[in-house]
């Protein structure tokens, strides 16, 4: 093995994980591990086993994706196996005083307890992050870890808290610095201000990042944005207008691009048109987002839907 062979190999499993190819990405970022290993160079392998931790929760949420070697492997499995080597990746860094590292690899930690709905633990990898990204005095990593406690401090009830946090990160960051970061902020804050029944500031935020998502041409974000407008006027009562904002949100999310969230356009699809007594195509929905649902928790919400 050459230190040439394993710095193509992990170039070409982060060019997979840019594309969406989530399966061989993994694979390719554990031979470019296995490569650095034998060379000695634990540096690199340990950013080859970040990243294929990465790809295996990118895995998880788009199963379609899977491999025939991970084929037999559940979604929690894959969670707690990227999990796992992350925290060999952290212990690997805090050993040699690399905090920015360090702190990149907890913040994975938390997304994959996150993805579980495993809120308390998600803030629990979160917080040490934060402090880390602090001491650096990384307003960016700063910025994105507090919104992701802030994401988990809704799912988890505290609204309030939640609605802080966000604030403090928009003082954090600039849209002209970093406009997707900036996007990606204001549509988890709407998120939490329509939970807390905070339409109007909603709708201004879900805009606000609609236009930016849009100007970047990011059709994840995109989709993000358009399916949370419609979240709003449904609660408003505005069918219609909503199941036209889902529609367009369902037709940028792709299975590949976004399973979870094609999932949750096709469920926000279905209820409106099951309302308006269209059956039949409410039925079509909820079947395709069932075939796509990896949780048990989402499984059999649709079951019952």
């Amino acid at each position: 093995p050459s230190l040439l062979l394993a710095q193509a190999q992990h170039a070409l499993a982060s060019v997979q994980s840019e594309t969406y190819n989530a399966a061989d990405s993994s694979l390719m970022a554990a031979k470019a591990a296995r490569t650095y290993d034998a060379l000695a160079e634990k540096y690199g392998s340990a950013q080859a086993v970040a990243l294929q931790a990465m790809a295996l929760m990118s895995l998880a949420q788009s199963p379609s994706q899977s491999a025939s070697t991970e084929a037999s492997t559940s979604p929690a499995e894959m969670l707690a196996r990227a999990r796992k080597l992350l925290t060999s990746v952290v212990a690997f860094h805090e050993q040699r005083g690399e905090s920015y590292e360090q702190g990149i690899a907890l913040t994975f930690i938390g997304l994959a307890y996150y993805s579980e709905g495993r809120n308390d633990e998600a803030i629990g990898a979160y917080t040490p992050a934060l402090h880390l990204f602090q001491n650096l005095a990384d307003a960016g990593w700063q910025a994105k870890v507090l919104q992701n406690i802030a994401l988990s401090e809704t799912e988890l009830g505290r609204i309030s808290q939640a609605l802080a946090r966000y604030d403090g990160v928009l003082k954090l960051i600039s849209r002209a610095d970093d406009p997707l970061v900036f996007a990606i902020v204001l549509n988890n804050s709407a998120y939490a201000n329509r939970v807390f029944g905070n339409a109007d500031v909603a709708l201004r935020q879900y805009g606000e990042a609609l236009d930016l998502t849009r100007s970047l041409h990011d059709a994840y974000f995109e989709a993000q944005s358009l399916h949370g407008v419609g979240s709003v006027y449904e609660m408003m009562g505005d069918g219609e207008v909503a199941l036209d904002y889902y529609r367009q949100a369902l037709a940028l999310r792709t299975a590949e691009l976004d399973g979870p969230g094609r999932t949750a356009s096709l469920r926000a699809v279905g209820n409106i048109l099951r309302e308006q007594g269209n059956s039949s195509e409410a039925l079509a929905m909820h079947r395709e987002a069932l075939s796509l649902a990896v949780t048990p928790f989402a499984i059999n919400r649709i079951r019952v839907q």
